[in-house]
Parts: structure tokens; sequence; C-alpha cells
């Protein structure tokens, strides 16, 4: 478990904070060969540097920290809809929920566990993590130059401590 989340925060890491950085970078003053391959705009941190790179950084910290509640709605929405779909009583007006999960079209009892079961919490452990190391490591690396990012880690903390409380208590 230890190197799957090694490595999800690795990639994660690169596609946040270093790739947006190489690929704006001119290295053409330290290497010829890096200058070639290397041949952004910028070849050091300026004020265009941040209007630019800089705002894309910040705007893609920000989405970040939204897509916890947003994945947890994709996910509570589609189980709801598989079992709603599984139910002989697919509308829902009047219908507990107690009733709709024994009219169910299921053959076999595990069938029946596993629709009502959430996912297991080890299961999406490393995602979250890798996504903690990410926004911890972007903002250390980037926030004395952008310091906006400080508050939008503590913003994306807030939003995954109450969706990890959602989802422990409505979900797992």
């Amino acid at each position: 478990m230890t190197r799957i989340i090694n490595g999800v925060f690795i990639v994660l890491f690169f596609n946040t904070g270093v790739l947006l950085l190489l690929v704006n970078a001119n290295l053409s003053d330290i290497s010829g060969l890096l200058g070639k391959i290397f041949d952004g705009r910028f070849f050091d941190y300026s004020p265009q540097w941040y209007v630019s790179v800089g705002d894309k950084l910040v705007q893609t910290m920000l989405l970040n920290a939204f897509m916890p509640p947003i994945f947890e709605f994709q996910n509570s929405a589609m189980t709801w809809f598989s079992q709603a779909m599984d139910s002989k009583k697919f509308c829902c007006c009047g219908v507990t929920n107690y009733d709709r999960m024994y009219a169910t079209r299921k053959k076999q009892l595990y069938e029946l566990i596993d629709l009502y079961n959430g996912p297991d919490y080890i299961s999406c452990k490393h995602v979250k993590y890798s996504q903690l190391l990410n926004v911890t490591y972007v903002t250390m690396m980037y926030g004395l130059g952008l310091p906006a990012l400080f508050p939008i880690a503590l913003l994306s903390y807030f939003i995954f401590w109450c969706t990890e409380r959602y989802q422990l208590a409505y979900c797992f």
C-alpha cells in the first residue's frame, strides 16, 4: 500500500507541480540540449511568470480542493441509481428506503449486500493520502512565491476532512 501511495503521489505531484514548471521553462542558459527540449518563455521567475504560470497553478490547486466532494456526490448518485434500478418500486414518492431495499430483483443475498454496502475504506486510501501529500508538497514548493496557496491548502484540508467524515458516517 505504501508503494501505491508513493507512486500515485509522485505522478500527481509531477503533473501538478513540476510539469507546469518544465513546460514554461527556458533552459537554454544551462545547456544547449536542455534549451532545445525546454524552450519555454521564462528563464526565471518574473512578474509575467506569476501572471501566467502562477495563476494556472493557483487555479489548479483551487479546483483540486473541491474535487473530493464532487467525486463523493458522483459516487453517491451512482450508488443511489443502481439501488433504484434494482428496486421493483423505482419511484421514490412515498416509498421509504427500507421498503425499497426489500423490493429487490437480486436473486442472491450476497448480490443484495454488495449493492447496499459501500466500498471498502482501505481501497480508497491510496488516492486520499496522495491528494493530501500533493496539496502539502505543492503548497510548500510554491507557497513563498504564491501566498494564496496557503489558504487554498487550508481550504483543501477542511473540505477533505468534511468529506471524509461524511464518507465514514454514511458510505463505508
